[in-house]
């Protein structure tokens, strides 16, 4: 089953934007270039069409990846949204920069079809380091038999060097807020015409599920509102939908436009490989009342979390990280379902157990050598980042090295090492102590 992510809200003031068109895969082998950098300057204006737009320079530190022209030192494209005067706009579709903000951009000729920020060292939106996402990316490239040249390589290293590693504070109430918000306790919405009669009763008990969240804010049906529901075309073939949101300076909702992409197959009742049309309402209705993408994986259950798979109905029903997000933004209603004023939001979803770790891949950098550190990605799946550890076989470890890593996600895994003697080596992974060894991988210490 494929599994498509929804769309996450890009800010001007907080640069939100994620993975939603596809998966990190289909970017790295789709784009004509990546490159590592800082936004050095960009500027909004309003286009021929009466929509925002905003031109972007990126200065380049890396290239990771360069099929369509010569390397430069800087790269310029233009995203839908930004900001004029007191008006913002934001799309679901479409990535926001701002200045000085460190970025990974996926281009496709001068489009920019993903970016991710850089802060401290990590990746916000998906919380770990950036070196787990190039690591990710040159196992990408490497099987498309694209590999990363070694000099641009070093550049990226030594880019995420200058950054410190220090992870930001984890959503642990299973929710984050965009920014903007309404003023009021209701905005209402209309169905367009380009949207079939059969799909009324899915997206109005999407809207009626936030109603049920424990605030006093509702969604509510109006045929004369400037807020609507739309199906037609949007941009990359793997967005579900795309939302369209202005507001002003002061961060007040003024409407929103849901655009569902008519080339994808909707059911109103869950059908396998078809997209469910009330759970991708529900979660594209939460960010049009001011809720983005929840980053810790134990959040996976929420309304909220970036993904949806074909056939999917969960996100119908609304979970507590989803209606303790509504209660942050909107004063909540006692006797009602959710959270009442004064308590703390509910905790998230236990941890699920982890299971036994296989192993796909690892890469090591530098080339390691006796005596001299070196660090090793190591990929794969159902790593356990509470309690993984990274076991070394060989001349040096008679006994196995065990180290505990640095970078840790269920997917991949970093640790940094020292191998006294020269020689051939194994890599293996186990979830602790006591847990069984994946397969194990080779490589040689010079």
């Amino acid at each position: 089953m494929r599994v498509f992510s929804i769309c996450l809200l890009g800010l001007l003031s907080t640069s939100l934007w994620a993975s939603r068109n596809g998966d990190l895969r289909e970017h790295t082998q789709a784009a004509t270039s990546i490159v590592m950098g800082d936004v050095a300057e960009s500027r909004s204006y309003y286009g021929s069409d009466g929509e925002i737009y905003t031109d972007v320079s990126v200065r380049v530190s890396a290239t990771l990846k360069e099929r369509s022209r010569k390397n430069a030192g800087f790269r310029t494209f233009t995203v839908k949204g930004g900001s004029v005067g007191d008006t913002r706009v934001m799309f679901t579709d479409s990535p926001s920069f701002e200045a000085d903000e460190s970025v990974v951009v996926f281009l496709q000729g001068d489009q920019a079809s993903e970016k991710y920020s850089i802060r401290g060292g990590w990746v916000p939106e998906l919380g770990e380091r950036a070196s787990q996402l190039l690591g990710k990316i040159q196992q990408h490239l490497a099987d498309a038999d694209e590999p990363i040249v070694e000099m641009e390589r070093q550049r990226a290293h030594d880019f995420l060097q200058e950054a410190a590693a220090t992870p930001p504070a984890p959503d642990a109430a299973c929710f984050a807020l965009i920014g903007p918000k309404w003023t009021g306790s209701m905005a209402t919405y209309k169905i367009g015409t380009t949207i079939p009669a059969t799909w009324k009763t899915s997206l109005d008990a999407a809207s009626a599920s936030w109603g049920r969240a424990g605030t006093a804010f509702n969604f509510k049906a109006d045929a004369a509102s400037t807020n609507e529901f739309l199906l037609g075309t949007v941009s990359g073939a793997s967005t579900l939908a795309s939302t369209r949101i202005e507001y002003d300076s002061t961060n007040r909702m003024r409407r929103f436009t849901m655009t569902f992409n008519s080339a994808v197959q909707w059911s109103p009742t869950g059908e396998a490989g078809k997209f469910d049309l009330e759970n991708v309402t529900a979660h594209e209705l939460g960010h049009a009342l001011g809720l983005n993408h929840p980053t810790v994986a134990a959040c996976g259950e929420q309304t909220m979390w970036a993904s949806a798979g074909a056939g999917e109905t969960k996100k119908r029903t609304l979970e507590a990280g989803d209606k303790a997000g509504a209660v942050a933004l909107y004063a909540a209603v006692s006797g009602t379902p959710g959270t009442t004023p004064g308590t703390t939001p509910p905790p998230p979803p236990p941890v699920p157990t982890a299971v036994a770790p296989g192993f796909a891949t690892a890469y090591l950098y530098p080339a390691p050598r006796a005596a001299s550190p070196f660090t090793i990605w190591l990929v794969g799946t159902g790593f356990d980042p509470a309690t993984a550890q990274v076991v070394f076989t060989g001349p040096g470890c008679a006994t196995p090295c065990v180290v505990t890593p640095r970078d840790k996600s269920t997917t991949i895994l970093s640790a940094e090492t020292t191998l006294n003697l020269r020689g051939t080596y194994t890599v293996a992974i186990r979830n602790r102590a006591t847990g069984a060894l994946s397969p194990a991988k080779s490589f040689p210490v010079q």
